[in-house]
């Protein structure tokens, strides 16, 4: 009996089992500028779904460009996501606060919603112009008026689009409004939980202690009257000593004008002396007479320059020692009146309610912050390529660390090379080598660094983006068979991104075929193999190759015809197609959603979704090609 379940939100439905990560309807948009002032959304991923059960490992593959790396990275969210929602143990690890998230999702729904109904209309136009072409080509007699058709297929379309409009703003408004009172309910709760603890503390604390704790308050406050009152009285100590040193000032520049003035009267005296005597006794005491009144003016200027500063300073630092003196008599008061009370134990059990509650609601408001400091230290990736992944300037060891200093998981110097040689040896590289540089490694003992380095804050969950494509065959099954052993000991789960088909059959347990950023079918590995459903997969699995050459003849190659869609253009209806050879005119117009086909694999074809008896022969005829195709290979191989 064929089975059709799905989750609401297009999410294979799994048995109960422990999930570990989760991802919802994730989408990964980039605008790319395609004229002036004029943008188009890149689909890099495009309503993504699935879920990966603890110790699992699910493989990721497609052809170059699908958004097999784009999906890995977003969920580790190296790129925040345009829409959906990544799951952690239960955790929405959302980079965006969930009011934010809802704003930015209503954002990019309506602008999704647009660039459709004028994709609509693009391609409308142009399917009336090739008929207006053809018609006038051809010389037809039949004659159509196909601006009119536009027009009442752009009024029709136009007016959909209000509608959906309305619709969408409508839903994220109400969902903004659930959202927000939920959010002021959960501050709510810990406001009352606060109120609460406060009047039980007050509760518990007996009446004489209350008493006690009262005559302290007066005391307190008394002191704290006379600590005002003696800040008070310095402050205008130190202002009354402003003005003084203002006031000096200006005397002292009074008398250094004097002075000045002064000196200039002598100077003209003496100039006069000088011309009607001819003594040259006379004329050098003169000169000297002169030249001391000079020195005095500019001895006087030095001293009237410095003098204010110090009136000033004199003044400041009276009132910083008085302030000083009063608050450490103020504090010490208050420790005489507290002393031998309940005071101290009353004020730090109300001031830890009161943290409690404020951290409470500070987490509630920006909760995005704490589930992905949580996430991160759960979650790590290794690189495709592990010589541009590795920083050239550090050791092995300060790379291996990297993630221990930045997470501060260890206390001495001496516990993080502990740490850091248990790492490598862990996946298989000598102590030894830890004061060496990445340069001085070959390609897979770097991967193995890469490893390391990921396994360092102890994950639960790595992403591995195409971690053997880079290395020889030989290299790339010391690899895996590194990445086995590790899920062995540790119990680790791994989202395995891929291309050859081989290598992800030999580490997967289930496989997710991907296909211009959408997921077109997963299923267990073995029945992936065996039995694939979507003409896509049909075609990669057709081009895997066989050691056998006798299987490699025997095997029907599917070669696919055209080029792959840009993500900047997606075909209308099902993306796959205007490369599909079975392909039927349904295929142009509605898009798949991804429907669980047989128990446990998931297929996204709408040659599976029309009516159930079509749907069985569909399935009848692809498990006989299948059967026939799995029966031909093992009598080859056995002879």
């Amino acid at each position: 009996m064929m089975e059709n379940n799905i989750t609401s939100n297009n999410t294979p439905l799994e048995e109960e089992e422990d999930i570990i990560l989760e991802v919802k309807n994730l989408k990964q948009y980039f605008d790319i500028t395609t004229g002036f002032f004029k943008t188009t959304p890149l689909k890099a991923v495009d309503n993504v779904s699935f879920k990966i059960k603890r110790g699992e490992t699910l493989g990721v593959v497609g052809e170059s460009g699908c958004g097999k790396t784009t999906l890995g990275r977003t969920i580790i969210n190296l790129y925040k996501p345009s829409s959906g929602d990544v799951i952690f143990e239960g955790l929405n690890i959302s980079p965006y606060s969930d009011l934010k998230k809802i704003k930015k999702e209503k954002s990019f729904e309506l602008k999704s919603l647009k660039y459709e109904k004028n994709k609509k209309i693009k391609l409308k136009k142009k399917e009336l112009d090739d008929l207006e072409k053809k018609e006038l080509e051809e010389n037809l007699d039949v004659s159509r008026d196909y601006q009119k058709d536009l027009d009442e297929f752009i009024s029709k379309t136009n007016e959909q689009y209000l509608i959906d409009k309305d619709n969408l703003i409508k839903e994220y408004d109400q969902k903004y409004l659930d959202k927000e009172e939920e959010i002021n309910k959960a501050i709510n709760k810990a406001v009352k939980a606060k109120e609460n603890a406060l009047a039980k503390l007050e509760t518990v604390t007996k009446e004489s202690d209350l008493e006690s704790i009262s005559k302290v308050d007066l005391e307190l406050a008394k002191l704290k009257e006379e600590y005002d009152e003696i800040i008070s009285n310095a402050k205008e100590e130190r202002n009354n000593g402003i003005i003084l040193a203002k006031q000096n000032k200006i005397k002292r520049q009074a008398a250094f004008n004097k002075m000045k003035e002064d000196y200039n009267a002598l100077e003209k005296k003496l100039a006069l002396e000088l011309k009607t005597s001819n003594d040259e006794a006379k004329e050098k005491e003169l000169n000297e007479i002169k030249k001391d009144h000079l020195n005095d003016i500019l001895v006087t200027k030095e001293k009237n320059k410095g003098a204010y500063k110090v009136d000033l300073s004199i003044a400041k630092s009276k009132f910083q020692t008085a302030k000083a003196k009063a608050l450490k008599d103020l504090k010490k008061k208050e420790y005489d009146a507290r002393r031998n009370s309940k005071y101290y134990s009353y004020l730090d059990d109300k001031e830890d309610i009161i943290d409690t509650c404020n951290r409470s609601v500070k987490r509630i408001k920006s909760s995005s912050r704490e589930r992905m400091k949580k996430f991160r230290k759960n979650c790590a990736m290794v690189f495709q390529d592990p010589y541009s992944s590795l920083n050239p300037r550090m050791t092995v060891q300060d790379i291996i660390a990297e993630p221990l200093d930045v997470n501060h998981l260890y206390s001495t110097e001496e516990e993080r090379r502990s740490k850091v040689l248990h790492l490598m040896k862990l996946v298989g590289l000598s102590p030894e080598q830890s004061t060496r540089y990445a340069h001085e490694f070959s390609g897979g003992q770097r991967q193995r660094i890469g490893i390391a380095r990921s396994l360092a804050v102890n994950p639960k969950f790595i992403i591995c983006d195409e971690p053997v494509s880079a290395l020889d065959v030989s290299i790339q099954a010391q690899v895996i068979n590194t990445f086995a052993d590790l899920q062995k000991k540790l119990g680790l789960t791994y989202l395995f991104i891929a291309h050859d088909l081989l290598v992800v059959r030999h580490i997967s347990n289930r496989i997710a075929v991907m296909y211009l950023g959408k997921i077109v079918e997963i299923a267990e590995t073995n029945e992936l193999f065996d039995n694939p459903m979507h003409p896509y997969t049909t075609s990669l699995l057709s081009a895997v190759p066989m050691p056998d050459p006798n299987m490699a003849r025997e095997n029907k190659r599917i070669i696919l015809e055209g080029d792959v869609p840009s993500p900047l253009n997606v075909p209308q209806g099902c993306p796959f197609h205007t490369r599909c050879p079975k392909a039927k005119d349904i295929c142009n117009i509605d898009v798949p959603k991804l429907k669980e086909i047989i128990k446990g694999h998931f297929v996204s074809c709408l040659l599976y979704d029309e009516k159930e008896e079509s749907v069985k022969e569909t399935i009848e005829e692809t498990l006989d090609s299948n059967i026939e195709n799995n029966d031909t290979n093992e009598a080859i191989n056995n002879d």
